[in-house]
Protein backbone atom coordinates (compact mmCIF):
# COMPACT_ATOMS: atom_id res chain seq x y z
CA UNK A 1 0.00 0.00 0.00
CA UNK A 2 1.29 3.43 -0.89
CA UNK A 3 1.83 6.02 1.87
CA UNK A 4 -1.25 8.13 2.51
CA UNK A 5 -3.65 5.60 0.93
CA UNK A 6 -6.53 4.17 2.91
CA UNK A 7 -7.33 0.45 2.68
CA UNK A 8 -11.06 -0.10 2.30
CA UNK A 9 -13.17 -3.11 1.45
CA UNK A 10 -14.73 -3.16 -2.04
CA UNK A 11 -18.24 -1.81 -2.22
CA UNK A 12 -20.71 -4.70 -1.66
CA UNK A 13 -22.97 -3.76 -4.59
CA UNK A 14 -20.10 -4.01 -7.06
CA UNK A 15 -20.13 -7.56 -8.43
CA UNK A 16 -17.70 -7.17 -11.32
CA UNK A 17 -14.00 -7.37 -10.39
CA UNK A 18 -13.19 -4.99 -13.26
CA UNK A 19 -15.62 -2.35 -11.98
CA UNK A 20 -14.42 -2.81 -8.40
CA UNK A 21 -10.80 -2.43 -9.49
CA UNK A 22 -11.54 0.67 -11.57
CA UNK A 23 -13.49 2.32 -8.76
CA UNK A 24 -10.74 1.49 -6.28
CA UNK A 25 -8.21 3.20 -8.52
CA UNK A 26 -10.43 6.24 -9.05
CA UNK A 27 -11.21 6.61 -5.34
CA UNK A 28 -7.57 6.16 -4.32
CA UNK A 29 -8.09 2.97 -2.30
CA UNK A 30 -6.38 -0.37 -2.68
CA UNK A 31 -8.58 -3.22 -3.88
CA UNK A 32 -8.51 -6.32 -1.69
CA UNK A 33 -8.92 -8.51 -4.78
CA UNK A 34 -6.46 -8.40 -7.69
CA UNK A 35 -7.52 -6.49 -10.79
CA UNK A 36 -8.80 -8.59 -13.69
CA UNK A 37 -5.73 -8.04 -15.87
CA UNK A 38 -3.41 -9.21 -13.10
CA UNK A 39 -5.16 -12.50 -12.29
CA UNK A 40 -3.03 -15.57 -12.81
CA UNK A 41 -4.19 -18.41 -15.01
CA UNK A 42 -6.74 -20.80 -13.52
CA UNK A 43 -5.60 -24.16 -12.21
CA UNK A 44 -6.82 -27.26 -14.04
CA UNK A 45 -8.83 -28.43 -11.01
CA UNK A 46 -10.64 -25.05 -10.98
CA UNK A 47 -11.57 -25.59 -14.64
CA UNK A 48 -12.84 -29.08 -13.78
CA UNK A 49 -14.98 -27.68 -10.95
CA UNK A 50 -16.62 -25.09 -13.22
CA UNK A 51 -17.29 -27.73 -15.87
CA UNK A 52 -18.91 -29.98 -13.26
CA UNK A 53 -21.16 -27.17 -11.97
CA UNK A 54 -22.12 -23.94 -13.76
CA UNK A 55 -20.02 -24.18 -16.99
CA UNK A 56 -19.70 -20.36 -16.78
CA UNK A 57 -16.23 -18.88 -17.26
CA UNK A 58 -16.84 -15.19 -16.53
CA UNK A 59 -13.70 -13.04 -16.42
CA UNK A 60 -11.55 -16.16 -16.11
CA UNK A 61 -7.93 -16.34 -17.19
CA UNK A 62 -7.09 -19.48 -19.17
CA UNK A 63 -3.93 -18.04 -20.74
CA UNK A 64 -1.38 -20.68 -21.76
CA UNK A 65 -3.53 -23.53 -20.38
CA UNK A 66 -3.38 -26.90 -22.13
CA UNK A 67 -6.91 -28.31 -22.09
CA UNK A 68 -6.76 -30.61 -25.11
CA UNK A 69 -9.76 -32.92 -25.50
CA UNK A 70 -11.84 -31.20 -22.79
CA UNK A 71 -15.63 -31.11 -23.06
CA UNK A 72 -16.75 -27.46 -22.96
CA UNK A 73 -20.10 -28.18 -24.65
CA UNK A 74 -22.71 -25.54 -23.77
CA UNK A 75 -20.24 -23.54 -21.66
CA UNK A 76 -20.28 -19.74 -21.50
CA UNK A 77 -17.13 -17.61 -21.73
CA UNK A 78 -17.67 -13.93 -20.94
CA UNK A 79 -14.72 -11.50 -20.80
CA UNK A 80 -12.41 -14.52 -20.59
CA UNK A 81 -8.77 -14.48 -21.67
CA UNK A 82 -7.50 -17.62 -23.38
CA UNK A 83 -4.36 -16.29 -25.07
CA UNK A 84 -1.87 -18.93 -26.27
CA UNK A 85 -4.03 -21.70 -24.79
CA UNK A 86 -4.35 -25.20 -26.30
CA UNK A 87 -7.79 -26.69 -26.92
CA UNK A 88 -6.92 -29.26 -29.60
CA UNK A 89 -9.71 -31.84 -30.12
CA UNK A 90 -11.83 -30.09 -27.46
CA UNK A 91 -15.62 -29.89 -27.74
CA UNK A 92 -17.40 -26.52 -27.65
CA UNK A 93 -20.73 -27.49 -29.24
CA UNK A 94 -23.28 -24.80 -28.38
CA UNK A 95 -20.75 -22.76 -26.36
CA UNK A 96 -21.11 -18.97 -26.10
CA UNK A 97 -18.12 -16.61 -26.23
CA UNK A 98 -18.70 -12.92 -25.42
CA UNK A 99 -16.06 -10.17 -25.38
CA UNK A 100 -13.21 -12.66 -24.96
CA UNK A 101 -9.61 -12.92 -26.21
CA UNK A 102 -8.50 -16.24 -27.75
CA UNK A 103 -5.50 -14.81 -29.66
CA UNK A 104 -2.72 -17.15 -30.76
CA UNK A 105 -4.52 -20.19 -29.31
CA UNK A 106 -4.75 -23.66 -30.80
CA UNK A 107 -8.09 -25.31 -31.60
CA UNK A 108 -6.81 -27.95 -34.05
CA UNK A 109 -9.55 -30.54 -34.75
CA UNK A 110 -11.85 -28.87 -32.17
CA UNK A 111 -15.64 -28.99 -32.50
CA UNK A 112 -17.22 -25.53 -32.24
CA UNK A 113 -20.45 -26.45 -34.04
CA UNK A 114 -23.42 -24.34 -33.06
CA UNK A 115 -21.27 -22.01 -30.97
CA UNK A 116 -21.75 -18.23 -30.83
CA UNK A 117 -18.96 -15.66 -30.81
CA UNK A 118 -19.59 -11.96 -30.27
CA UNK A 119 -16.81 -9.36 -29.96
CA UNK A 120 -14.20 -12.10 -29.73
CA UNK A 121 -10.55 -11.91 -30.82
CA UNK A 122 -9.09 -15.06 -32.39
CA UNK A 123 -6.26 -13.38 -34.29
CA UNK A 124 -3.38 -15.66 -35.23
CA UNK A 125 -5.06 -18.77 -33.81
CA UNK A 126 -4.72 -22.26 -35.30
CA UNK A 127 -8.16 -23.70 -36.06
CA UNK A 128 -7.12 -26.28 -38.68
CA UNK A 129 -9.46 -29.22 -39.31
CA UNK A 130 -12.03 -27.72 -36.92
CA UNK A 131 -15.79 -28.16 -37.14
CA UNK A 132 -17.70 -24.87 -37.20
CA UNK A 133 -21.08 -25.93 -38.59
CA UNK A 134 -23.86 -23.44 -37.75
CA UNK A 135 -21.35 -21.22 -35.89
CA UNK A 136 -22.12 -17.49 -35.51
CA UNK A 137 -19.26 -14.96 -35.42
CA UNK A 138 -20.21 -11.28 -35.03
CA UNK A 139 -18.03 -8.17 -34.55
CA UNK A 140 -14.88 -10.23 -34.07
CA UNK A 141 -11.29 -10.40 -35.22
CA UNK A 142 -10.10 -13.49 -37.08
CA UNK A 143 -7.14 -11.82 -38.83
CA UNK A 144 -4.30 -14.24 -39.57
CA UNK A 145 -6.19 -17.27 -38.24
CA UNK A 146 -5.54 -20.66 -39.86
CA UNK A 147 -8.89 -22.25 -40.78
CA UNK A 148 -7.51 -24.62 -43.41
CA UNK A 149 -9.34 -27.91 -43.96
CA UNK A 150 -12.15 -26.76 -41.62
CA UNK A 151 -15.79 -27.74 -41.98
CA UNK A 152 -17.77 -24.51 -41.82
CA UNK A 153 -21.11 -25.38 -43.40
CA UNK A 154 -23.84 -22.84 -42.62
CA UNK A 155 -21.41 -20.55 -40.74
CA UNK A 156 -22.58 -16.96 -40.23
CA UNK A 157 -19.91 -14.23 -40.06
CA UNK A 158 -20.84 -10.55 -39.81
CA UNK A 159 -18.78 -7.34 -39.31
CA UNK A 160 -15.56 -9.23 -38.62
CA UNK A 161 -11.90 -8.75 -39.60
CA UNK A 162 -10.99 -11.64 -41.93
CA UNK A 163 -7.64 -10.26 -43.21
CA UNK A 164 -5.14 -12.98 -44.14
CA UNK A 165 -7.38 -15.83 -42.90
CA UNK A 166 -6.26 -19.16 -44.37
CA UNK A 167 -9.31 -21.04 -45.74
CA UNK A 168 -7.38 -23.52 -47.93
CA UNK A 169 -9.39 -26.72 -48.37
CA UNK A 170 -12.22 -25.55 -46.11
CA UNK A 171 -15.91 -26.27 -46.76
CA UNK A 172 -17.84 -22.99 -46.43
CA UNK A 173 -20.91 -24.18 -48.31
CA UNK A 174 -24.15 -22.38 -47.41
CA UNK A 175 -22.11 -19.96 -45.27
CA UNK A 176 -22.82 -16.23 -44.98
CA UNK A 177 -20.01 -13.66 -44.81
CA UNK A 178 -20.88 -9.95 -44.59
Amino acid sequence: MLPGMIMKRPLPFISSPRVSCLLSLLLGVVALQPCYAEQESMRTNEVDTILATTRIFEQKNLNRKSLNGYDFNHSRFSQATMVRARFDSAKFDGAIFLDSDLSSSSFVDADLSGSKFEKVIIEGSDLRKGRFNRMTFIDGKLAGANLSQANMQRIFVERSDLNKVNLTGSDISNGSFS
